[in-house]
């Protein structure tokens, strides 16, 4: 497999007030961006693989009894840049009554060995931006794609949300500068960061107020542009939540801090969601349901070997038996090995988490710098979201 590194990623719960129907109008909204992308049916949801000239399209649906998975998969060729590819999953998914949608955007070059600067520029899929606009998706109570004002009025309710230790998702503010303008376009913003952050534009009013409440030290104002991690707290070292000002501001131009915000957020949630745990899951129940059923042919038609050297049917019919439980033993054979491959896949996702545990641990000794070290009991696991990243880096990067 090719080495894949994730530039975006965003995991979203469906409205659980809609029921059954979220979990269809999810599906026919990501089957409706594929058909309008690529001009590809991606129907029966079954299973199937469509090539076009730019693209692979594949997909495949895995059901358990309460749960299952419907994954697509779309790799395609850099627009600008043949050296690269693109992949990007789209998994629609159900278990323990609750439905979600997981998108992930990955890089990576079909040329092993050659190291090169990519000229390519990463965006969210639009499957998200469908996503949005078929359905009212919250997180963290606030529906994405949506930025918020913040006005005078609005600044408790702003304070309390930005000091919610059950945030998940960044919050990127935008403030106002002397003419009353944010430096960046918050709507463009939102559509750019759907699914990795929330955008706030605040006015020159609120933010004299905001930085009353959590201090000046943490505040944004003045044409300022800062990224608040979940966690968030009027304590916190300001150098712990980035501030882009001044000669950042105009150094980086509006394009440059866009992409720089989009790729820092990216990246980092990339870090924390990969492959669905469904998924592998299923694939592994259906790999041992098959084996089960193919070793049941396998034993009838042994019986059935049996009854025919026991009777004095000719030689022909007893040569057909023969045949079809030689191809039947194959066929469990072939089950048996692919679950075989599933367990050692599975072993080799978790050697690479610890080996990646072990960097963490690594990293975090010699970042101390003055030969402290840092014993691995302080770092408890791999982040499983951005909010458990960013705790995790607190306690452990200086």
């Amino acid at each position: 497999m090719d080495p894949l590194q994730t530039v975006y990623a965003t995991h979203l719960a469906l409205p659980s007030s809609s029921g059954d129907a979220a979990l269809d109008e999810a599906v026919e909204a990501v089957v409706g961006w594929v058909r309008r992308r690529f001009e590809v049916d991606v129907t029966p949801l079954s299973g199937g693989q469509a090539p076009t000239e730019t693209a692979t399209i594949k997909w495949e649906s895995l059901f358990g009894d309460t749960r299952g998975v419907i994954g697509i998969s779309i790799d395609q060729t850099d627009e600008y840049d043949a050296a690269w590819r693109w992949r990007t999953y789209v998994d629609v998914g159900v278990e323990d009554r609750s439905a979600w949608v997981r998108v992930r955007v990955a890089l990576y070059s079909p040329l092993e060995g050659r190291l090169t600067n990519p000229k390519v520029q990463a965006g969210r899929p639009g499957a998200v931006r469908a996503l949005a606009q078929a359905l009212h998706i919250e997180v963290d109570g606030w529906e994405i794609g949506v930025w918020r004002p913040v006005h005078r009025r609005d600044v408790d309710a702003y304070v309390n949300f930005l000091t919610d230790p059950a945030r998940h998702l960044p919050v990127v503010a935008l403030s106002a500068d002397r003419d009353g303008e944010p430096f960046l376009d918050p709507a463009r913003l939102c559509d750019r960061l759907l699914g990795l952050a929330h955008v706030v534009a605040i006015d020159q009013d609120a933010s004299f107020a905001i930085s009353d409440a959590v201090g000046k030290h943490v505040s944004c104002f003045g044409g300022a542009v800062r990224i608040y991690w979940p966690g968030f707290r009027p304590t916190d070292d300001p150098y712990d939540h980035r501030l882009f000002v001044g000669g950042t501001l105009t150094f980086l131009g509006r394009e440059g801090l866009e992409r720089e915000l989009f790729e820092t957020l990216g990246r980092l949630a990339g870090l924390s969601l990969a492959e669905p745990p469904l998924r592998r899951r299923l694939m592994i129940e259906r790999a041992e349901a098959e084996l089960r059923e193919r070793k049941a042919e396998l034993a009838a038609a042994s019986q059935r070997v049996a009854d025919t050297e026991a009777t004095s049917l000719d030689q022909a019919t007893f040569d057909e038996f023969v045949a079809e439980f030689k191809a039947m033993e194959d066929r469990v054979n072939d089950a048996d090995e692919d679950l075989i491959n599933a367990a050692i896949e599975i072993e080799k996702l978790q050697k690479e988490r610890d080996d990646a545990l072990a960097q963490v641990v690594a990293l975090a000794k010699a970042a101390s710098g003055d030969g402290a070290s840092v014993g691995e009991q302080e770092v408890v696991a791999l982040p499983v979201d951005i909010h458990s990243a960013v705790e995790q880096a607190a306690l452990t990067a200086t």
